[in-house]
């Protein structure tokens, strides 16, 4: 329930969001990131919006990097 607020002002402003994936623990394996990576992609993601500490933000630039390929 945390991120509802977030979730919901990026609705209201016209983004769809396309998934969520909440599975990041504290440091990062590549199968975690590969995870996510399949997952933005067959949700058909156009970007990545890292919401967290460290580990989400680094994950999410991980993401990025892989959906780009």
């Amino acid at each position: 329930g945390r991120i509802d607020p977030i979730l919901d002002g990026l609705k209201n402003t016209g983004i769809e969001v396309s998934g969520c994936f909440s599975d990041v623990p504290s440091n990062s394996e590549l199968q975690v990131i590969e995870q996510a990576s399949d997952q933005a992609r067959t949700k058909g993601a156009d970007g990545i919006i890292a919401i967290g500490g460290g580990s989400v933000i680094d994950s999410a630039k991980a993401v990025d990097i892989l959906l780009k390929k």
